[in-house]
């Protein structure tokens, strides 16, 4: 029956331990890489709206680029001279343009009054371009681009809105998004007419949106959006749907309307710089169905290292199973050993009672006792020390290895999905080497404070107090507690003392002040630290906000473990340890007064 109970304490046992290990696992991969993806996906957006800007704008480009070619032609020029004898030529000239480019839904030329000479029609893209007879041209004088070409730069080309291409005042449906690019032409110093195309924009506000990776709308200055990820909500003022932007981004409509750029968490949106009357704005989110497939791929990583931790800690149960029942009993043994080294200690301590008769035998086993138990408690005060020591480290070493996860992170991603742009990879490679310098200067200072001897030398004050400062000022911006360092370094004051031990007595008196801020929850903390020269003397002030030390407990603040904390946090050990060095090995003194916001501790320190 010992047998079966033994083997279930091992297998729980083993049981707790894989529970605790999956549970760190996935504390740890939520904390620190679960919303990597998304962050560095938005970090890249900017990029990608840059990329698709430019892509964007040839759609822009190429009928400008049509227009002024046309203008600049020979064959242009003859027929505004004599138009019934290069009419045929031109039109012509205007049909193979547009049957090169399948962009091209009409290119026309209309006089100065305002009447169609010369007309090339597409109905849609896939169907070839046929010229307009002369039956079928139109007058349209009464056209707004008409009347603004008047308006404008002569022999410069401007754009209108895109918008939804229309017939007798009436939307066509299915929707063509189009955009007309106009030049103002002159003959003989008088205004000629205006050549313009009607450009198909369905393939480039396609192209603008589509991604993989993001969620992307093209909306007007007003709000209203021209295409949508979501194809329902496309062309929003056409299908009456008012306040469209304001019911999908609630309270961040003003300021996608009004800033040319925000950035946040959510999305991004940047004003695009195209010359159309109404300006446009993009703005790009993470695609919500990326979000999902990555959550599901998360879920089953934690199910497949859950199952193999736990079908790992069952194999170990069997295998050492034997092994901890021995253990098991060798403690069992241990126990009854203790209680029989009970009875010979109590049957020692007879036998020294017994002995006392020798009394300089007796003080001089005292002394060595309390030597001992000093000792321990520097040994003890020591590891405290060092575990402050290596949160310091965790807090110097979190921002600089964060920025290195978050570059290489960064390039991977890009790299997977083809953005990457390797005439960056020095530019990142850089950064990740500043970092690790900044590491390794990192740990040149903490070998520097933990290696320092015991012998006195003579040091220059400032920079010893400097080190320590160096070492928690990370911990103490991270708690969000302002240092002010008023240590003058332009009169450097030279001193014979045990540099690393002096060090040591400002870490424990910052730490202890931190500690106290930390718990009572204070706004605007602060800790100062100053230094006074007077005749023999230095004297170090360290001041804080924290509220104070009671009045009740001020005399026994430095004795061996007394502290106010909870056993978890605290040994009571820094002051004491603090006390020692500062009275014992450094011949000086440290006392603390309360202020009227905190408390200030004051270490003095002899010159001689």
């Amino acid at each position: 029956m010992n047998k079966i109970t033994e083997h279930q304490k091992i297998s729980s046992y083993f049981f707790v331990f894989s529970l605790g290990l999956i549970i760190t696992f996935v504390l740890v991969d939520m904390t620190f890489f679960s919303d990597q993806l998304e962050k560095t996906a938005m970090n890249n957006a900017l990029s990608k709206i840059k990329e698709k800007e430019k892509t964007f704008s040839s759609y822009f480009n190429t009928p400008k680029d049509i227009l002024e070619s046309t203008r600049k032609s020979n064959y242009f020029n003859k027929y505004l001279n004599n138009p019934k004898l290069y009419k045929s030529e031109l039109d012509d000239i205007f049909l193979t343009i547009s049957s090169i480019n399948k962009n091209i839904m009409q290119f026309r030329f209309i006089d100065k009054n305002g009447i169609e000479k010369i007309r090339i029609d597409r109905k849609n893209k896939d169907l070839k371009p046929i010229i307009v007879n002369k039956n079928g041209l139109q007058n349209k004088s009464n056209r707004y681009y008409f009347s603004d070409s008047k308006e404008k730069e002569i022999e410069k080309v401007w754009y209108s809105n895109i918008d939804l291409n229309m017939e007798k005042g009436k939307v066509i449906k299915p929707f063509i998004p189009t955009l007309r690019a106009m030049l103002p032409i002159s003959f003989n110093n008088e205004f000629a007419g205006v050549l313009i195309i009607n450009y198909f924009m369905a393939d480039a506000l396609n192209e603008l949106i589509h991604t993989s990776l993001y969620d992307i709308i093209l909306l007007n200055e007003k709000g209203d959006y021209l295409v949508h990820h979501d194809n329902t909500k496309n062309w929003s003022f056409y299908n009456n749907e008012e306040n469209a932007l304001e019911n999908e981004f609630n309270i961040y409509t003003k300021y996608i309307l009004k800033d040319n750029l925000i950035q946040n968490k959510k999305f991004i949106s940047k004003s695009l710089d195209f010359d159309t009357p109404e300006k446009l704005k993009i703005l790009v989110q993470f695609k919500n169905e990326y979000l999902v497939k990555n959550q599901k791929e998360k879920l089953n990583q934690y199910l497949i290292v859950s199952l193999i931790i736990v079908l790992l800690s069952l194999l170990m149960s069997i295998l050492f199973s034997k092994y901890l029942k021995k253990l098991f009993f060798i403690l069992k043994d241990t126990k009854k050993l203790n209680v029989v080294l009970g009875h010979k200690v109590s049957e020692k301590t007879k036998e020294l009672q017994e002995l006392n008769e020798n009394l300089e035998h007796k003080v001089k086993e005292e002394i060595k006792k309390n030597k001992e138990k000093e000792e321990q408690l520097f040994a003890q005060a020591k590891l405290a020390a060092m575990g402050d020591m290596i949160g310091n480290i965790a807090h110097q070493w979190r921002q600089p290895l964060s920025l290195i996860s978050t570059n290489a992170s960064g390039i991977k991603l890009r790299h997977q999905f083809g953005q990457y742009d390797y005439e960056e990879l020095p530019v990142h490679m850089d950064k990740i080497v500043e970092k690790t310098q900044y590491l390794s200067e990192t740990i040149d200072t903490f070998r520097n404070f933990l290696t320092e001897g015991k012998e006195y030398k003579d040091i220059i004050l400032q920079d010893s107090i400097n080190m320590a400062l160096d070492i928690v000022n990370s911990s103490l911006r991270d708690n969000f507690i302002e240092l002010e360092n008023n240590i003058n370094k332009l009169s450097p004051i030279c001193i014979n003392t045990i540099s690393g031990e002096l060090s040591e007595v400002i870490i424990n008196v910052i730490n202890n002040a931190k500690d106290v801020i930390i718990d009572k929850e204070v706004d605007d903390a602060y800790i100062k630290v100053n230094l006074i020269h007077l005749n023999k003397k230095i004297v170090i002030s360290i001041e804080d906000n924290g509220g104070g030390i009671p009045d009740d407990i001020m005399p026994r603040i430095f004795e061996p473990y007394f502290t106010t904390k909870h056993k978890t946090q605290g040994t009571g050990l820094g002051l004491h340890m603090s006390y020692k060095i500062i009275t014992d090995s450094l011949m000086g003194r440290i006392y603390a007064q309360n202020t009227d916001d905190g408390a200030k501790f004051f270490i003095e320190l002899p010159l001689d």
